[in-house]
């Protein structure tokens, strides 16, 4: 009789206390899960919202059906370029490419394209012209000019293929003469790019020529640089005399085409 008794009131507890326990537990999952479930199911609103999970998976999955693109060559250098650089190539040597220089200077002045958007031109109160400059491109090659009372100048960069060196300078001078281009001259110069390992070189280099061309005659003097310093120096009759070369007078031609290509913009 007593264990009838004992077992039923075990059963009365526990069905009295099983509903507040399971209402316990059902809240605290709640509490813990809901908040979790409608971050994820609940879609993004606002433009922010949206913007900020598509750059997620953006960042987290990649497409993989997207192409790998290689990094874009340059366009291939047209042959006047190309020829360009081989000549000026042969200037750091001492065996500059002094002919082709002065017929290349002549054959730029065939091409050469001056941009009007580039021109400026300052006069006194007198209409004397005080400078003019601007911009000039010869296909893939690009230049500029400079007039003043002391002359004209035209001035091309060149990048060597050779990583040594810094871009060269190739400068055109000549001064206006009735009957064409007269002081003509042209330098070259590159410098060496500095080497912390390169503590001395053995001995001078060439770094440049300084030419003048009278039609019938080119002299040619290197610029060289010492190995202490990096102070450029030229060659002087004391060290060496200027390299002579003798030309057809034809070559002054570039010179006087020059000349009456930029006339046209400082007469205007």
């Amino acid at each position: 009789m007593f264990s009838v008794v004992a077992a039923w009131a075990f059963v009365w507890r526990t069905l009295d206390i099983e509903p507040e326990s399971r209402g316990v537990l059902g809240e605290s999952h709640a509490e813990t899960i809901t908040p979790v479930l409608e971050h994820i199911v609940r879609p993004p609103t606002t433009e922010g919202e949206r913007n900020a999970v598509l750059s997620q998976r953006a960042l987290a999955e990649p497409d993989p059906r997207l192409p790998v693109i290689a990094a874009a060559k340059p366009p291939p250098r047209s042959l006047l370029a190309r020829e360009f650089n081989d000549v000026m190539a042969s200037f750091p040597t001492d065996q500059p490419r002094v002919a082709d220089l002065l017929s290349l200077f002549e054959r730029f002045a065939s091409f050469a394209i001056v941009d009007p958007g580039s021109v400026t031109v300052e006069r006194n109160q007198e209409g004397d012209l005080i400078l003019a400059r601007g911009s000039i491109a010869i296909w893939d090659l690009s230049g500029r000019f400079r007039i003043d009372p002391d002359g004209n100048y035209i001035e091309f960069v060149c990048m060597l293929d050779e990583g040594s060196w810094s871009p060269g300078i190739l400068q055109f001078a000549f001064k206006e003469g009735g009957s064409g281009a007269r002081g003509c001259r042209a330098m070259v110069e590159f410098q060496r790019k500095q080497d912390p390992d390169a503590t001395r070189r053995p001995g001078e280099e060439y770094v440049g020529w300084i030419i003048e061309t009278n039609g019938i005659t080119a002299r040619a003097r290197p610029r060289t640089m010492p190995p202490v310093d990096d102070t450029l120096r030229n060659s002087g009759a004391g060290r060496q005399q200027p390299f002579e070369f003798p030309w057809a007078p034809s070559y002054t031609s570039g010179f006087d085409d020059w000349q009456q290509l930029l006339k046209e913009w400082t007469s205007r």
